[in-house]
């Protein structure tokens, strides 16, 4: 990472624990809940940064629909567990977790992989 991917990454950290912590203020979390929902923030850019890496989206239109589902699901579960972990304003059930974890990363995939196989159609079309 060159000296302004590095400004860019901090500055996405910053802004993304910030609005962490203030969706957890405004849901009643006490301080200590709201400092380990803070802490995820960073974990996740750094999971999102490692996931984009391991499938280069310059490699998209080569990519198999396998491997593109692949991607968009553990995206999806990425996505998914930062909402489970920093954004949802009560855990509940364990049930109820895994629920609106799974409905989350089968519909964002899900809707992922129907964008792809549409660009990907309307590429083939104009050449």
């Amino acid at each position: 990472m060159n000296r302004k991917s590095n400004i860019s990454f901090c500055m996405a950290t910053v802004a993304l624990m910030s609005i962490t912590a203030a969706v957890s203020v405004l849901n009643g979390n006490g301080s200590g809940l709201v400092l380990q929902k803070i802490l995820v923030a960073p974990m996740f850019l750094l999971a999102s940064e490692s996931l984009h890496i391991y499938f280069p989206a310059r490699r998209e239109q080569k990519r198999s629909l396998a491997r593109q589902a692949q991607f968009e699901f553990m995206n999806g579960a990425l996505l998914g567990t930062f909402f489970v972990l920093a954004i949802s304003k009560e855990v509940g059930s364990a049930w109820n977790v895994a629920l609106n974890f799974s409905i989350f990363t089968s519909a964002y995939a899900i809707t992922k992989i129907v964008w792809f196989i549409y660009r990907r159609k309307g590429h083939q079309q104009t050449n």
